[in-house]
């Protein structure tokens, strides 16, 4: 090896190993070299080692395996890393008893007449009580303004006097976008709040700046350890907006973001003003924290009867399929997505449609259409939100729109929201829940997201990834398979967590791939993912996670015996 510093030599050098470089020109190495945060080069150990200088760093992979980091299109960042540090959390399979009990363990260490949130809850369990969601609630808190999330964060559960905190009494209507639960013969607020109702107790639950903080650095070194280097931020609130820009400032982000701004919300009174859009755009941005996304919905979930599906529900109290109309349960009329897409797209700004229900998805590829057809192709790539349940009809629309589907959040396999949707779908239905294969043979381009902390417990994109290629559960905790005939391959699926993510950040050229003069994003595992079972692959653990060129996280090295 050289003994003086050459021109343009690497700072760090990683050879004999297994690199996946994912950029088709050259899939395959044995290792690479960084300078100044960007891929040098990336090829045979031999030609690495030429390059180097006495001042070069050099690691020996020792056969372990290399590939660009990943990328979660869909997840709320802050949400997730709020609900780990400050709120009361028992997990997605826990028991009604599970959540009772950490209530009243969080209520007596918690002074009197103070707030306690958390979760999550399921919708199912509400048909099993004997009494007012309310008055259950109250058994384990009765002192405490206490209000849950359930699973998919669209359906709040107060306890009485969170109910009486917020004002929310039988004269209370429901605000626009939401209702609020009640006694069918009293009219009293029966506990539960939907949608956009949930703005009546979320007032009186906002995390402080300093908790945005701790939050973003925690989600930060979170999503290091499963790999992620970057994320496509869901939904963003202004003062979310300012704790990524501040944490980018301040050296403490190490992740590629796009943020996705807030239009209409389940945290909003109404649409934030386009002018107010374009403020936070200039406002936000920095190096690493992308601000030209918006976010706004279409519908709301399966489990709480508010998505919207061109099919009814299945019968059952307060749903009767012939009175079934699924414009009803759109959160925007057709007419008025289409224009409120057009002004959007012609600003510039790339929106996300949050969309479960087949008719939703149907709508925001109408208004895209609309939108073609009156702007012409401005490049912008927008997106379908969730992308649950996709009419076939639909299918091919996303390649002749160039649409990208957003696959969130990780319910291609049986998980606990599985049951949830099956009694208020049905069986056939919940199968055909992320059509993946098929959407992909129709020529939609797909990406991955968690959508943690909703309807996910983690943000683990190897769990995701695993239930990809074989749509079953990994670690076998429900039984059965969610549309079997839907499982793609692991060379398939692994573009949407690193090329086609990267993409749809406006990215592409900057990082999820390996290439002379891309971001040196990438991750160190034991052993190549190829030839690995499912199992094996949700099981991953990762060594290292690299950003820039900087190793940002490194795992703990197993206990000695």
């Amino acid at each position: 090896m050289s003994q003086h510093i050459k021109e343009n030599s690497p700072d760090e050098i990683w050879i004999n190993g297994t690199v996946l470089t994912l950029d088709s020109e050259h899939p395959q190495a044995e290792g690479l070299s960084i300078l100044n945060g960007k891929v040098l080069q990336v090829g045979s150990s031999s030609d690495l080692l030429k390059s180097a200088s006495s001042q070069s760093i050099v690691h020996d992979l020792a056969g372990q395996f290399l590939m660009p980091g990943l990328i979660d299109t869909h997840a709320h960042g802050i949400w997730g890393a709020l609900r780990d540090k400050f709120e009361v959390y028992v997990g997605l399979s826990s028991s009604l008893e599970d959540l009772m009990q950490a209530v009243s363990d969080r209520a007596s260490k918690v002074p009197a007449n103070q707030w306690i949130s958390g979760g999550p809850w399921h919708m199912s369990w509400i048909d099993d009580f004997q009494k007012a969601p309310k008055e259950v609630l109250d058994l384990a808190a009765p002192h405490h303004f206490v209000a849950l999330k359930d699973v998919t964060y669209h359906t709040a559960w107060l306890n009485t006097a969170a109910l009486k905190a917020c004002g929310i009494d039988r004269n209370t209507p429901d605000p626009e976008g939401g209702r609020i639960g009640r006694d069918p013969l009293s009219g009293e607020p029966n506990g539960i709040l939907y949608e956009k109702a949930q703005n009546l107790v979320r007032r009186f639950i906002v995390p402080s700046q300093v908790q945005l903080e701790h939050a973003v650095k925690h989600m930060s070194g979170y999503f290091h350890s499963f790999g992620l280097t970057g994320f496509k931020e869901a939904m963003a609130s202004e003062a979310e907006l300012e704790a990524y820009y501040y944490a980018d400032k301040n050296g403490t982000l190490n992740l590629h973001v796009a943020v996705h701004m807030a239009l209409n919300s389940l945290t909003s009174e109404g649409m934030t003003p386009t002018d107010k859009l374009l403020e936070w755009r200039e406002q936000f941005a920095s190096e690493h924290v992308h601000t030209a996304y918006v976010k706004l919905f279409l519908d709301g979930v399966a489990p709480s009867l508010t998505a919207s599906f061109l099919e009814p529900y299945l019968p059952m109290p307060g749903c009767t399929p012939s009175a079934h109309n699924p414009d009803a349960l759109l959160a925007i009329a057709p007419s008025k997505l289409a224009e409120i897409v057009t002004e959007l797209d012609s600003l510039g700004l790339t929106v996300k449609m949050h969309a479960v229900g087949d008719r939703a998805v149907r709508a925001g590829l109408d208004a895209v259409q609309v939108v073609r057809a009156s702007n012409g192709n401005s490049g912008l790539r927008h997106e379908i939100g969730h992308t649950a349940f996709v009419h076939a009809d639909d299918h091919p629309r996303f390649k002749l729109l160039g649409m990208v589907a957003d696959m969130s959040p990780r319910l291609w396999f049986p998980n606990p929201v599985t049951p949830g949707q099956v009694k208020v779908l049905g069986p056939v239905r919940t199968q055909r829940c992320h059509q993946i294969k098929s959407l992909m043979l129709a020529g939609a381009e797909l990406t991955y997201g968690s959508d943690w902390p909703a309807a996910a417990a983690d943000a683990n994109p190897w769990v995701g990834l695993a239930g990809m290629i074989s749509r079953r559960n990994p670690f076998g905790l429900f039984p059965g398979f969610v549309g079997e005939e839907q499982a793609i391959s692991l060379e398939e699926a692994l573009p949407l967590f690193t090329t086609q993510a990267a993409r749809s950040m406006g990215l592409e050229n900057v990082t999820g791939r390996l290439k002379a003069g891309m971001s040196a994003d990438f991750i160190r595992l034991a052993k190549p993912l190829h030839g690995q079972s499912p199992e094996e692959i949700a099981k991953t653990k990762v060594l290292e996670t690299y950003f820039e060129g900087r190793c940002v996280y490194v795992s703990s090295p197993p206990p000695s015996v």
